[in-house]
């Protein structure tokens, strides 16, 4: 019963931060590592999301991406599991977890393991490289 008194406490606290507030903020004033950390922990949560969870994680990491084209690199950049990526998950500093050096390579590996209606999800991220 406590475990679910926390998680709708944490709901009650995401459920204030919806203001209109969140939709006109300047967000080219954040810096390219915190953005960067952000959009890393999202793509490495959703590997161990269920699959549906992607409709809500590419769309996001898609508009953090083309309004912070400093990110971008993190698309480009080579590696292919978490054995040579640069980003550190267990640092609770998102400044100092090294996002912005690493690639976005959960997004393949969810790809290759997705339900076929989810996978379309990810032709959004394909607009990205055009």
């Amino acid at each position: 019963m406590q475990v679910r008194f926390i998680a709708m406490n944490q709901l009650q606290r995401i459920f204030l931060l919806l203001t209109p507030s969140l939709f006109t903020a300047y967000h080219s004033l954040l810096p390219a590592q915190l953005v960067a950390a952000f959009i890393k922990r999202m793509t490495r949560l959703g590997l161990s999301s269920p699959p549906a969870s992607i409709v809500i994680i590419i769309p996001f990491i898609y508009n953090l991406l083309k309004r912070h084209p400093t990110c971008m690199q993190m698309i480009h950049a080579k590696a292919d599991s978490e054995i040579n990526d640069h980003y550190d998950f267990s640092e609770q500093d998102p400044m100092k977890s090294n996002a912005l050096q690493s690639s976005l390579w959960e997004i393949k590996v969810k790809r290759k393991t997705l339900l076929l209606i989810s996978s379309s999800c990810f032709l959004i991220v394909g607009k990205i490289h055009s």
